[in-house]
């Protein structure tokens, strides 16, 4: 990728991909170590909803910095990064009142984690896809990248129900409590670190699906 350059054809976005995969699965598993700390950070009653901000900071950042790096579009950077943490203050609010049908159990209880986490990575991925799209300079590819990128998300979202060993349902609670197979800050690096690379891998070939081809684009 050329520093600085923007209208990047399919060829240029396809093989970006991989240089851009492999920043997302670095900056996911750092993103996704530091978040496994702040989840035991309990603050008491809904003073506990502060540490959503560290939380949604930390995630946004992870997503969008695969995407500036190589081109140090910084400036782009930063208000893209804004977008998504105020869309996962949005999705926080919504994953309440319409939970994903994946995120139910046998009895009609919601698993909080997965389907909070499952509205942030189709969040995440509608904006990656998009921001790669405005690479593109093509209104084709930002919906292209923005529909593939949210459909991986929410496979990613359906995919982390094989990671759920059980649940536990508090007396006289309305939402199950999700166990899972792998717990510690070195699976929790992996887990994110994975997710956001696959995120990353479906939003760039979609962008790059809905780009201009070589011969119709100025660019080399």
């Amino acid at each position: 990728m050329v520093r600085g350059a923007l209208m990047l054809n399919r060829a240029q976005l396809l093989r970006a991909m991989p240089k851009h995969a492999l920043l997302a699965l670095f900056c996911g598993a750092a993103a996704g170590f530091v978040l496994y700390f702040l989840q035991d950070i309990q603050l008491e009653g809904k003073w506990n909803l502060l540490m959503f901000i560290p939380t949604a900071a930390f995630f946004a950042n992870a997503a969008i910095l695969p995407i500036i790096i190589p081109g140090r579009h910084w400036s782009f950077g930063f208000i893209g990064a804004m977008m998504l943490f105020l869309l996962l203050f949005a999705g926080l609010i919504i994953s309440s009142k319409l939970p994903f049908p994946h995120s139910r159990n046998s009895f009609g209880l919601v698993m909080t984690k997965v389907n909070s986490f499952s509205y942030a990575l189709v969040i995440a991925g509608v904006c990656v896809g998009l921001f790669y799209g405005v690479l593109a300079g093509v209104r084709s590819a930002m919906i292209v990248g923005a529909a593939l990128g949210a459909a991986t998300g929410y496979l990613l979202g359906v995919g982390m129900l094989s990671l759920v060993n059980g649940i536990e349902v508090p007396p006289g609670g309305t939402a199950a409590v999700e166990i899972w197979k792998f717990s510690g800050p070195h699976h929790a690096a992996w887990q994110l670190g994975v997710a956001l690379g696959v995120l990353h891998l479906g939003a760039c070939g979609g962008a790059a699906m809905g780009a201009n081809t070589p011969s119709s684009s100025g660019n080399s």
